[in-house]
């Protein structure tokens, strides 16, 4: 499967826009997707039903393992480790192969070395494109590697709203946010 560097997936999709979308989907559902590439799915956490065909990130909460709250970094290993990408059609969810979003980041990470050498230029366009109100975790500006929550919800509570980073070598490799314990916004080499 070809892995381009740059992917954005937003739950928060609108109503017949085509765009790539992140879905959770029951434990039972998600096994039998890296089982047999396929399944049907009958529930799933989007506020707008995605209409049409839709390249997803497919994951499901039952094997992430780490605390949301006290063990962040495990949190995203395991959230990386059990998300696959495919396509949702009618129902029906379909993955090319079984690689986990963790397995695909590193191999495009080590394929593409990005030259850290160029974190400044990266800090400035990553200031230009977010919102820097709430304040980042000082790991997120890490130039080695820092696994973890980077910003929390300005009410000062995780599970209402955060967000989780992978950056080594001073590359931001991948970046989403949570709301309600529900992945909303999932971006891959978001700063490059």
């Amino acid at each position: 499967m070809s892995f381009p560097m740059q992917m954005t997936f937003d739950a928060y999709q609108q109503y017949g826009a085509e765009q790539d979308t992140v879905l959770r989907i029951e434990q039972e559902e998600f096994d039998e997707l890296l089982r047999t590439g396929t399944c049907r799915t009958k529930n799933h956490t989007l506020d707008v039903p995605i209409r049409g065909r839709s390249r997803c990130l497919f994951y499901d909460d039952e094997g992430i393992e780490g605390d949301f709250y006290d063990d962040a970094a495990k949190f995203v290993i395991s959230v990386l480790k059990r998300a696959v990408i495919g396509i949702y059609d009618d129902g029906t969810c379909t993955v090319d192969t079984t690689t986990s979003m963790h397995d695909l980041l590193f191999s495009a990470f080590e394929a593409n070395s990005p030259d850290p050498d160029q974190w400044e230029r990266r800090i400035e366009r990553m200031k230009a494109e977010k919102d820097f109100e709430a304040p980042l975790h000082p790991g997120f500006w890490n130039k080695t590697e820092y696994v973890g929550r980077v910003r929390t919800c300005d009410c000062g509570e995780p599970l209402c709203g955060s967000e989780f980073a992978w950056i080594k070598n001073a590359v931001c490799l991948v970046i989403f946010s949570t709301s309600c314990d529900i992945i909303r916004k999932f971006k891959t080499f978001p700063y490059l």
